[in-house]
């Protein structure tokens, strides 16, 4: 009677075929099953299936095929201990990401730690410090464990705030539950700065001229501030004894 158990795809049971005759039929024969290292994340445990079929062309009573009373063998469960862990790995181009504002960019690279079962779409949240090109990623079971490159560039807004940093989170959507909602490694990107603090004075002509006794021929100058403050800044003029200044406070 061959007999015929055939596993599923997490299986390495493929298919054998066992003889059973008049002389062994009752002697016990061991195959053996192993679980295939798939790369994919499905959980511990999971289950698999060993499904078996008989077939005798003398003992009908022995053939699963039977269109009267086929003989029905029950399906062995195996439980299997799952290896694969479903993760978003983000690797740094050198030991840092370094960018300027206005200057040099960055790159680092992003892929999954298993293959999903669904397309994986990873978003590049950024802080207001930098920006990302692309800004979402996407993965599948056939590019999952290939590097895809990310470029960094610093936000060249105004504001003097010297060496500083920005932030990159990486999260996950798909229809892989595994997978949905996952965040990877956040990246810091360091940032040198452009804008340089100090006090900005010119005139129309590039003088200043007034005159003794007329109030009336007076000059102006222009004060202005290189960069944007973080928070208010008040600029005070002193005059020496042969000038005055208005409005006599300081100009704010």
């Amino acid at each position: 009677v061959p007999s015929s158990p055939t596993g599923d795809r997490d299986t390495n049971a493929n298919t054998v075929t066992l003889v059973f005759n008049a002389s062994n039929w009752n002697l016990a024969t061991q195959i053996i099953v192993t679980a295939v290292d798939d790369r994919i994340m499905e959980g511990t445990p999971h289950t698999a299936v060993l499904r078996s079929v008989a077939t005798s062309t003398s003992d009908p009573a022995y053939n699963s095929a039977a269109t009267v009373e086929p003989l029905v063998i029950p399906n062995v469960d195996v439980e299997i201990e799952d290896n694969d862990v479903a993760g978003i790995e983000v690797q740094p181009s050198n030991a840092t990401t370094a960018v300027a504002e206005g200057g040099a960019t960055d790159t680092y690279e992003v892929r999954l730690t298993s293959a999903p079962n669904n397309v994986v779409t990873v978003r590049m949240v950024v802080d207001d410090q930098v920006v990302t090109t692309p800004v979402n990623l996407t993965f599948d079971s056939g590019n999952w464990e290939a590097w895809q490159t990310v470029t960094v560039a610093a936000v060249d807004d105004p504001i003097v705030e010297g060496p500083h940093r920005g932030l990159i989170k990486h999260v996950a959507t798909s229809l892989d539950t595994f997978y949905d909602g996952m965040r990877g490694d956040d990246l810091y990107a360091d940032i040198t700065d452009n804008d340089v603090a100090g006090i900005g004075t010119s005139t129309n002509d590039g003088s200043i001229t007034v005159a003794e006794g007329n109030p009336g021929k007076c000059d102006y100058v222009d004060i202005v501030l290189p960069a944007q403050p973080a928070t208010q800044v008040t600029v005070r003029v002193f005059p020496d004894e042969d000038t005055t200044v208005s409005p006599a406070g300081g100009v704010k």
